[in-house]
């Protein structure tokens, strides 16, 4: 194994994990958003 596929591996790697991480980000960051939403209309109502 030489080093340019070894770091064409890294930086896969590193890529993917940066996109589960953002996913994660993402669904967490909707609930937040929705909690948000049910809060403030449990409020007004």
């Amino acid at each position: 194994m030489n080093n340019e596929i070894l770091l064409l591996f890294g930086c896969g790697l590193l890529l993917m994990m940066l996109g589960v991480y953002m996913l994660v980000l993402y669904r967490n960051l909707i609930r937040l958003i929705i909690g948000v939403e049910v809060v403030a209309k449990g409020v007004t109502l």
